[in-house]
């Protein structure tokens, strides 16, 4: 059960993702003013190919969480405050291009891969016992 309801919450956020850049980018082209209110599609994209990532880690915690136990809670702590500071220094450079690619870089790169490690271990260890 857990598999199938990954794969489909992960696809539902990532065509959810999708539709969403394409509405920003579409309503930068027409000149919107609603577009104003909103990131430029660059930076958008960031965040939401990130939240589509973030995801597949959501989806481990929650089945991590169901045996009553919380693995992630260091890893959690860390890249938050990591994301904080990064998006603080490369935002205040770069503007929203700077903190888009900040999250995405810790989403991606430090917590999808370290909790899919978290994940592995845990669920081998608790599969045993």
């Amino acid at each position: 059960i857990f598999y199938r309801s990954a794969i489909a919450s992960v696809s539902l956020v990532s065509v959810g993702a999708v539709i969403f850049g394409i509405l920003v980018y579409w309503l930068n082209e027409i000149s919107h003013p609603f577009a104003s209110r909103l990131l430029p599609p660059l930076p958008f994209v960031f965040f939401l190919i990130a939240s589509a990532i973030l995801q597949i880690t959501q989806c481990m915690g929650i089945y991590l969480r169901a045996h009553k136990k919380e693995p992630f809670l260091l890893l959690n702590v860390i890249t938050g405050f990591c994301v904080g500071l990064l998006v603080w220094v490369f935002g205040s450079q770069h503007g929203s291009v700077g903190a888009g690619l900040s999250y995405l870089f810790m989403v991606g790169v430090v917590l999808t891969p370290v909790g899919t490690l978290i994940w592995n271990r845990r669920r081998s260890e608790w599969q045993a016992e």
